[in-house]
């Protein structure tokens, strides 16, 4: 029972960061969608064709760093539940 407890309690965790990240996200979609846009569209001064590659790049670096979180948040949830399955009476 207690490595049941410890899942719903990851669970909780994982849920609560993928809430708290989805709605920044959508917004960093947007700015990426708006940046490349402005890339293929556009004719832009070296200066801003610059700006516009950094903020494409910190985008994905972002995608990247909240898959990485998620993912490891899933580990971490996947881990307590084949716990609670192997011991079903602890």
């Amino acid at each position: 029972m207690k490595a049941h407890d410890g899942a719903g309690a990851q669970n909780d965790g994982y849920l609560r960061v993928e809430r708290f990240l989805e709605w920044p996200m959508m917004v960093l979609a947007v700015v990426f969608l708006g940046a490349l846009v402005a890339e293929q569209v556009c004719t832009l001064t070296p200066i801003h064709a610059h700006i516009v590659q950094l903020v494409s790049v910190s985008v994905w670096v972002a995608f990247a760093v909240e898959y990485i979180l998620l993912l490891v948040l899933g580990w971490q949830l996947t881990d307590g539940i084949s716990s609670a399955r192997m011991c079903p009476t602890c």
